[in-house]
């Protein structure tokens, strides 16, 4: 750790360099550890001072009040949308998914899950197979009388075609001599018009009393009701989008962590830092750029991340550190190919940093809290500080011209 920098630097080749001493405010211009920033392990590694409690202050990354609504907002979003979910979606869903033949197959899956949930082991589907005595599922056993449910995925009404299916497997189920019923179901996904529920009270009406035997109907409507009932609709029906949701809840968590462990140092008045000779603000001041209190604490913040991660000797996290500083290089290669002027910086960084702000949560994202977006924008002077990057076209011969009074740049 070392104080001001005041000396000349000369140009280094381009590369990473972790042995550069970290420049952060020499202990004998802080006067004291303060309280008020967290210690976490190596993170500040107890020297971090101040001239005064008034002059640095910890911000998390959103107001705490903002915080709070956003993460109520995430963790109630997830059951929000399910809802919204699972008012759109029926049996159509299905064919959509899994084309006509899987839609078939799954639905009469669907019904068997919804019966074992009412009857429990009462219930048992039976096997598709030449002989199968016109049964999908039945309740009971052949000891007695069976209630015996016929799964129809008739998505699109009732026509001649689907009356006579429907009249076939009844006749199957009453003539067989394997068993006795007491009672037949249709289930069926679509619901019925006018026309198709008069054509099934007749049928039903007739057969009912030709065999002494009931006969039901349950139609979309009523098995989606039932699904739901017994909190069975969403897995069948929404566990694609269901696990797209658990995607994104916890990816919303995992924000909240992040920004919950992010701190960003804000120093009020950066000339307590020392930086007034560092390299990388002569450079800025030759480019005239404007504001450059937020790019010392832009480098305060890189330095301090960079101090802790490499405190830590953990290898995963040094190479992440490095593959990021190589990548905020690269950001200013590309945007200096396009974009440099003889005497106004401005532009060019104004750029980068609109660039690094866009990128943080994707390219630039690093599973290490040490590292916020303040750091992040500071890897740029750091480089500038190293003499690998610059603001202005020629910037290393104007950099030696400020640095020998021959350009004034206000």
């Amino acid at each position: 750790m070392t104080g001001n920098n005041t000396g000349r630097k000369t140009e280094k080749s381009f590369g990473w360099k972790p042995s550069r001493p970290t420049q952060l405010p020499s202990s004998k211009r802080w006067k004291g550890l303060l309280d008020e920033i967290p210690r976490n392990g190596a993170l500040y590694g107890g020297f971090i001072a101040c001239v005064g409690a008034n002059n640095v202050r910890v911000l998390d990354r959103f107001e705490k009040r903002f915080l709070a609504k956003t993460m109520t907002v995430a963790i109630e979003i997830k059951p929000k949308i399910a809802r919204w979910i699972n008012m759109e979606r029926d049996f159509r869903y299905l064919r959509d998914s899994h084309g006509d033949a899987g839609a078939r197959d799954i639905f009469e899956k669907i019904c068997a899950q919804l019966l074992a949930a009412i009857f429990s082991s009462d219930s048992h589907p039976i096997k598709t197979f030449p002989g199968d005595e016109g049964i999908d599922i039945l309740v009971g056993d052949f000891s007695k009388p069976i209630e015996d449910y016929q799964c129809k995925y008739f998505l699109d009404g009732i026509g001649d075609s689907q009356k006579k299916q429907i009249r076939e497997s009844f006749k199957t189920a009453v003539d067989s001599k394997t068993y006795q019923m007491k009672k037949w179901i249709l289930c069926v996904p679509c619901i019925l018009t006018i026309e198709e529920f008069k054509w099934w009270s007749n049928w039903r009406s007739k057969n009912q009393e030709q065999h002494q035997i009931t006969i039901e109907l349950w139609d979309g409507e009523y098995l989606l009701s039932e699904l739901k009932a017994r909190s069975i609709y969403d897995n069948l029906f929404d566990n694609d989008i269901k696990l797209r949701l658990d995607e994104i809840y916890t990816a919303l968590l995992e924000i909240k962590q992040r920004v919950c462990d992010e701190i960003i140092v804000f120093i009020k008045d950066p000339s307590q830092l020392g930086y007034q000779e560092a390299i990388f603000v002569k450079k800025l001041e030759c480019a005239q750029i404007r504001e450059i209190d937020g790019c010392k604490r832009d480098f305060f913040n890189a330095e301090l991340s960079e101090h802790a991660i490499l405190s830590k000797r953990n290898d995963a996290s040094i190479r992440m550190l490095q593959n990021l500083k190589f990548k905020v290089f690269s950001l200013w290669q590309d945007a200096y190919r396009l974009e440099q002027d003889a005497a106004d910086g401005n532009a060019l960084l104004g750029r980068i940093y609109d660039r690094i702000l866009d990128l943080d949560t994707t390219t630039l994202n690093i599973p290490l809290h040490e590292m916020n977006i303040f750091a992040k924008k500071g890897i740029l002077h750091q480089w500038a500080e190293d003499c690998s990057i610059g603001w202005l076209s020629d910037y290393r011969i104007k950099l030696e011209q400020y640095l020998q009074g021959e350009v004034n740049p206000h």
